[in-house]
């Protein structure tokens, strides 16, 4: 198996409260009082995984994807253009104080667990959830013969 392509994608800068998030102190919201809306919501994609999210999802395109189409598309694709066309529905769904509020617990340890977690959970709720299903469906079929 080839190794996933590395991606031309610089980190974001580091405000200080990004930084300081790494420590056991909490981050509170006014902590990010100093930063643009936009600079939340890149600091947001960030943090919540959003970034790297897509960044593993593009090389993996890039791996499964014959030779001539994967330079084609590493040509085209930009993940840096592409979360650009993301920043306005962020915009439209999120106050800066709500961003705030999110980069707060999104950077505690609470917040970084259920990053790590949630698609494992997910991951095993489709598990269970179709076990349920494949459990209760022949009874249901019986029940209407």
């Amino acid at each position: 198996a080839t190794p996933p392509v590395p991606l031309p994608v610089p980190p974001p800068s580091v405000p200080a409260p990004i930084a300081a998030a790494a420590s056991a102190v909490p981050t509170p919201p006014q902590a990010f009082s100093g930063m643009s809306k936009r600079d939340l919501i890149l600091q947001f994609i960030t943090v919540f995984g959003t970034r790297n999210s897509l960044s593993q999802n593009f090389a993996e395109l890039i791996k499964r994807s014959p030779p001539k189409q994967a330079e084609e598309i590493k040509k085209a694709v930009d993940i840096n253009e592409l979360i650009e066309e993301l920043i306005p529905l962020y915009e439209k769904y999120f106050t800066a104080e709500e961003l705030k509020v999110f980069l707060s617990f999104y950077l505690s340890a609470e917040g970084q667990k259920l990053i790590r977690t949630l698609p494992k959970l997910t991951e095993d709720s489709v598990g269970v959830s179709l076990k349920y299903f494949k459990a209760k469906l022949p009874q249901t079929t019986k029940e209407k013969k």
